[in-house]
């Protein structure tokens, strides 16, 4: 049991702020949201927050359920991620992570783009029922504490344009029960990063302070949450899981990097820790890359592929892992004003053409995972695995990665932690094995980073079983 922080006047303040929907914060406020912030980090990493939350959703699996395969946990396709270290069918050892997941079927492992609609949804969003700035204005308050920073840190909040989530649908793709596609729809707002933290984050926040103010112990029910108990109202009977009405939730995708060792022929997964002093959230927390938000440059055309995964994906490779977002203005345009900066960098045109070219040999192969939900926040994120089978593009990802600021060890930590900056995960480990000596545990990684990591990890056995990767067996 931890025992609760002394309640304090910084804490009510911040939690009548939030269920009046305050609009803007007070000078007077500075000391309040900071403190408010600060409770958020330290009550989301409680194992019994997260299993709160978590049961909002699911009732949770017995080891012998799991074994068994029963289905008895499933929320409208989503089923809570739990790993079962030992497949024998005991409770002790379930590791039980705060997300839910909906992994992709045989059939749409190697499809990756029919995970999203064909055509983005046009029809204008409804209200949004669970807007609150007082997370956003916390966020901004911790970031311009650290605006000095080097330049070039990253610090502070950049209001820019992503795909939406409006909802999540399961197609059958075979005779089979498993046998069903996820098909993701979206939509466009223009710069909606303020919105998605103000209606998504806003609902972790709450559920964070009703969990603080009932002693950290009594189980959450919907009826503590006015924002969630508002939105499911608004829902009428439609899963927030799968429904991304009444919010703003920016979709996310996020990609298990693999690497064919060259000598050794065994495939590693890599992980990495997010820096103490460059993120305001998740941090010391390990996540995958390349990931983050589903975004598009507003200024320029969206039937220029913007809304596909495979674009998306290299985007985040030449930004996430070769630090080409630090310093677009090093790009050459050679006259090329009409197409984004990132698609004339070498790493997003050699991925690209590799991932396009079907004359590669499989060089490198892309995989569907799935979607997952992060269940304090109920953001959707598509998850995918990028094998890199071709030893020149992992001897060059090796030598040559300069992950982004958020993940960047040598300037920004992590530090203080001791922790290791980079993993290189074996993914034919046997679940025991690698939870006992990577830090893929549920207090280990964000939910959504270890949905991608142990979506990935199924994804790429299941395409390994099949005979779908190149290399040895």
């Amino acid at each position: 049991m931890f025992s609760p922080l002394n309640p304090s006047d910084a804490v009510s303040l911040a939690r009548s702020f939030l269920l009046k929907s305050m609009s803007a914060a007070s000078q007077h406020a500075v000391k309040d949201q900071t403190a408010l912030l600060d409770l958020f980090d330290r009550v989301i990493n409680l194992p019994e927050f997260q299993a709160a939350v978590a049961g909002l959703y699911f009732t949770p699996l017995t080891g012998l359920q799991l074994l068994a395969g029963q289905d008895v946990n499933s929320h409208e396709g989503y089923s809570q991620l739990v790993i079962d270290p030992e497949g024998v069918g005991h409770d002790e050892g379930l590791q039980r992570y705060c997300a839910g997941v909906a992994p992709a079927s045989d059939s749409q492992l190697l499809d990756v783009e029919s995970a999203l609609n064909d055509r983005l949804d046009e029809n204008p969003p409804g209200p949004y029922v669970t807007g609150d700035r007082v997370y956003r204005e916390a966020l901004e308050l911790r970031l311009s504490s650290r605006a000095k920073a080097k330049a070039g840190s990253g610090s502070g909040l950049y209001n820019g344009s992503h795909f939406i989530h409006v909802g999540t649908t399961f197609e059958p793709s075979g005779p089979g029960a498993s046998d069903r596609r996820v098909v993701v729809a979206a939509r466009t707002e223009g710069p909606c990063y303020f919105n998605t933290l103000d209606t998504t984050e806003s609902l972790s926040l709450e559920a964070a302070i009703a969990f603080h103010e009932r002693a950290e112990a009594a189980p959450l029910s919907i009826e503590h949450l006015p924002l969630r108990s508002k939105l499911r109202s608004h829902l009428q009977g439609r899963s927030e899981l799968l429904s991304g009405e009444g919010r703003c939730s920016s979709l996310s995708v996020a990609t298990l990097l693999v690497l064919r060792h060259p000598t050794q022929q065994e495939y590693l997964g890599m992980i990495w820790c997010r820096s103490q002093g460059a993120v305001a959230v998740g941090r010391d927390k390990y996540h995958i890359i390349p990931g983050g938000m589903f975004e598009y440059d507003h200024q320029f055309d969206l039937e220029s592929s913007q809304f596909s995964l495979v674009q998306n994906i290299c985007r985040e490779y030449a930004e996430e892992l070769f630090g080409v977002g630090d310093d677009l203005s090093k790009i050459a345009t050679h006259g090329l004003d009409d197409i984004p900066a990132y698609m004339r960098d070498a790493n997003y045109l050699r991925m690209e053409r590799l991932l396009r070219d079907r004359d590669t040999d499989r060089k490198v192969q892309l995989l569907f995972a799935g979607t997952s939900v992060d269940l304090m926040n109920l953001r959707t994120e598509l998850c995918t695995v990028l094998v890199v089978n071709d030893p020149e593009e992992v001897r060059h990802i090796l030598v040559n990665k300069k992950p982004s600021f958020e993940f960047r060890s040598r300037e920004h930590g992590p530090v203080e932690s001791g922790k290791k900056f980079l993993h290189l995960v074996p993914l034919e480990l046997a679940n025991s094995q690698l939870l006992a000596r990577y830090p893929v545990r549920p207090l280990d990684m964000t939910p959504h980073g270890a949905a991608a990591f142990w979506l990935g990890k199924r994804a790429f056995c299941r395409a390994r079983a099949l005979g779908l990767i190149a290399g040895p067996k």
